[in-house]
């Protein structure tokens, strides 16, 4: 079974990694799988939901200042009711075709809004509140976005670190690297920006250091 035929909105049965968004507007780009470790539980299959955004329009809530014009929302793939996958799923296929998969939702903007909901703790043998995403609106808007591969054999995080030069901030640098197709096309990489490891574990490595502003620059 192909990973797009995994990642879907329909067979449901029975049953994340956190962002500040809480109500926004998204450009769906892709929606890859990965296997990830999980404590006690050994592994499981998680999905993440990749958008594309204008920070300055596009947000409506956030529970902090979110500048990047990309977001990602991760949870496992679980197909039991009742899941965070399967609120996610249910308000989705309310507003898409019968059909219609999340396959047909690529390069469509998306109203995406966490709202309140009871589900099964395990840990604690009951179910307890908790905020799951869902689709409240869909604007259909183009095809599918796709990266452009690298054709020079520059990785992705050789092109993020050479989108330091003439950066005063590293708000500035965000702008580039988030707009630059080569870096978007890695979504490790996107994670590790996001999530503020991109920078330490390039200085650990010796392949950034700080200036006298506190902005990295590439080690030539």
């Amino acid at each position: 079974m192909s990973e797009q035929e995994l990642v879907s909105f329909r067979g449901l049965q029975d049953g994340a990694a956190r962002t500040p968004l809480q109500d926004f507007w998204g450009v769906l780009d892709s929606c890859p799988m990965d296997i990830r470790q999980v404590r006690d539980k050994g592994t499981a299959t998680y999905v993440t939901l990749n958008f594309s955004l204008d920070p300055n329009v596009d947000i409506i809530k956030a529970a902090e200042p979110y500048p990047y014009p990309i977001a990602q929302i991760s949870m496992p793939l679980n197909k039991r009711r009742t899941s965070l996958w399967t609120i996610l799923s249910d308000s989705a296929t309310k507003l898409i075709g019968d059909n219609e998969d999340i396959g047909s939702l690529f390069g469509s903007k998306l109203h995406m809004r966490l709202t309140p909901h009871m589900l099964w703790d395990q840990g604690q043998g009951k179910e307890v509140p908790r905020d799951c995403f869902e689709v409240v609106e869909i604007i259909r808007v183009g095809a599918t976005p796709g990266a452009i591969p690298s054709t020079t054999g520059t990785s992705p995080t050789d092109r993020a670190l050479d989108l330091l030069e003439g950066c005063a901030t590293e708000q500035d640098w965000n702008q580039r690297v988030f707009q630059d197709a080569m870096v978007k096309g890695d979504m490790e990489l996107l994670t590790s920006i996001i999530n503020k490891t991109f920078f330490p574990a390039m200085e650990e490595s010796g392949r950034v250091i700080k200036d006298g502003s506190g902005m990295y620059r590439k080690v030539s």
